[in-house]
């Protein structure tokens, strides 16, 4: 195990780095673009069958291509708004009445229904929102700085809670959730996470002359992180599996890996918007 993990990050970290940071717009584009769609497949795969038998007394099977709509309306969602510039807002409850007028018109039940509707509300802002937001950052500087600034601060933050909280760690910090996260593994993400940004800031110039921001920056992301990691685990036990999924060896599936930036990208995009 540990050295498919190893493996994985050997080849698949350089990379992502040649596409962010060689590669043109258009790659990345549909490298983002892609994610987003195994992202959400991935969740919908995890997530959809217990929630609909959550709500659904009777067991309700689930229409066959319920889920699979979703991930079309998600890939559908990510393509008109980062390539054609169609309104966030206006454009997200479009496509959700779609959504429901379509299983109106194939006679679900209203628990089932009820259920979808949650399910790509949470699909949607959980799994393709965030990489409208990656790519809208990408956008904002050029070689990929800004993002490259948040994958940083995401990585040290993981690396100092690992490493602090495996030798440290003694108080449990959602036991319900994640038994082997510590207070004290927390707090070393948060150290790590200001530590990376800082290095990082101080040679590739992200955020030039703008250090108490990136201070602030790389605290809140940290927090987020963490907060991201723990509803992941939150789903997963809901789901009572282990992985989100496969594709990546020692790894899982591709929203193991990036649970974290998930919840980090939202607050990240937010303070950039002002810049």
């Amino acid at each position: 195990m540990f050295w498919k993990r190893a493996l994985t990050v050997v080849v698949g970290l350089p990379t992502l780095l040649y596409i962010l940071i060689v590669l043109p717009p258009q790659v990345v584009f549909v490298l983002f673009w892609v994610s987003s769609m195994v992202v959400t497949f991935e969740f919908s795969r995890m997530f959809y069958l217990p929630l609909v038998e959550k709500f659904c007394e009777k067991r309700e099977k689930p229409h066959q291509y319920s889920r699979f709509f979703v991930v079309v309306l998600c890939a559908l969602y990510f393509f008109l708004v980062t390539q054609l510039g169609f309104p966030v807002v206006s454009l997200l409850l479009l496509l959700i009445f779609l959504d429901i007028f379509i299983h109106f018109s194939i006679k679900s039940s209203p628990e089932f229904l009820v259920a979808h509707v949650l399910f790509s509300f949470v699909a949607i802002g959980y799994c393709c929102l965030p990489w409208i937001l990656l790519w809208d950052i990408y956008e904002k500087a050029p070689g990929a700085k800004l993002l490259l600034l948040l994958l940083v601060i995401v990585m040290a933050s993981d690396m100092g809670a690992y490493a602090i909280g495996s030798r440290f760690g003694k108080h449990k910090f959602a036991p319900l959730l994640s038994p082997k996260k510590t207070w004290e593994g927390f707090v070393g993400g948060l150290a790590s996470g200001v530590l990376g940004a800082l290095l990082y800031n101080y040679f590739a110039e992200a955020l030039p002359g703008h250090w108490i921001l990136v201070v602030l920056c790389s605290l809140g992301c940290s927090v987020m992180a963490a907060i991201g990691d723990l509803v992941e685990s939150s789903f997963k036990r809901f789901s009572r599996v282990k992985d989100s999924g496969n594709i990546l060896p020692g790894h899982g599936g591709l929203l193991d890996r990036v649970d974290a930036i998930v919840f980090t990208v939202p607050f990240f995009h937010f303070i950039i918007y002002w810049l």
